[in-house]
């Protein structure tokens, strides 16, 4: 029960710049960030265009304390200071007066550990509102779902990690042969795009949850994080990859019941 963020990228130039962004974000909210990659994008030959690499990530190290900041030597730094953003100002090794006992237990402003014989439930209760207030800076600061396709299609495949790559050209296929089809790739799966997601599902078109995986992974948790249940659901636990004329014939499917 703690704040993080968790992203799936969803092909190789994603993988390039995904480490990136979960160091950025990890640094700026003092957080984890999970990263999902899977075999299927990490294995598989592709080629890209090299301008793709020429990128340059946003690095922002978050509230970090300067020396002037910091208390001196009968002063206490607060290393878990309460503030608006749940954002506590860190120090940087070596910064006189800025130690602090960093431990698995929880504890009050001044790191000092309440979880075992000392206890403070109301203090405990406001670190714990302190650390998911990070959270609401986060959920509006990661870029939305990508869609691609057209906006007023009438199929929608919904899917996450590598098998964007297989959805897109099944897309296409599919466009071609006359049935409109687009493709929401979900990257940042937590905190999760709640208002975006509802507004792509609730369009009228017929959705298709496309996952390579037995149990629905990704249609569970859209489930839990906007009540929107995906009845179409295509999946693959063969253990080879889909490929764009299997996932064709299985859209065909599933749009004619």
């Amino acid at each position: 029960d703690f704040p993080r963020a968790i992203v799936a990228p969803a092909w190789p130039v994603d993988c390039f710049r995904v480490m990136a962004e979960a160091f950025h974000f990890s640094e700026k909210y003092q957080i984890p960030v999970i990263v999902l990659s899977d075999l299927l994008i990490s294995e598989h030959h592709e080629t890209i265009n090299g301008e793709t690499l020429d990128w340059t990530p946003e690095i922002d190290r978050g509230e970090v304390l300067s020396e002037s900041d910091l208390p001196d030597q009968e002063g206490i730094y607060l290393r878990y200071k309460h503030t608006d953003s749940g954002i506590s100002p860190r120090s940087l090794p070596g910064m006189m007066g800025g130690s602090f006992t960093a431990a698995t237990d929880e504890h009050d402003e001044a790191s000092v550990n309440i979880s075992d014989v000392f206890t403070n439930p109301p203090e405990r209760k406001r670190q714990m509102e302190k650390r998911w207030r990070k959270m609401e800076g986060l959920a509006a600061e990661l870029p939305p779902p990508r869609m691609d396709g057209p906006e007023d299609a009438e199929v929608t495949l919904v899917v996450w990690g590598g098998t964007r790559g297989t959805a897109t050209e099944a897309m296409e296929r599919l466009n071609a042969e006359g049935i409109t089809t687009n493709c929401l790739t979900l990257k940042w799966l937590y905190p999760f795009p709640v208002e975006f997601v509802k507004e792509v599902l609730c369009g009228g078109q017929k959705v298709v949850m496309v996952e390579q995986n037995q149990s629905g992974q990704i249609r569970g948790h859209i489930a839990r994080e906007t009540g929107i249940q995906i009845e179409r659901f295509i999946s693959k636990y063969d253990g080879e990859p889909m490929r764009p004329g299997w996932l064709v014939d299985q859209v065909k499917e599933v749009i004619s019941t």
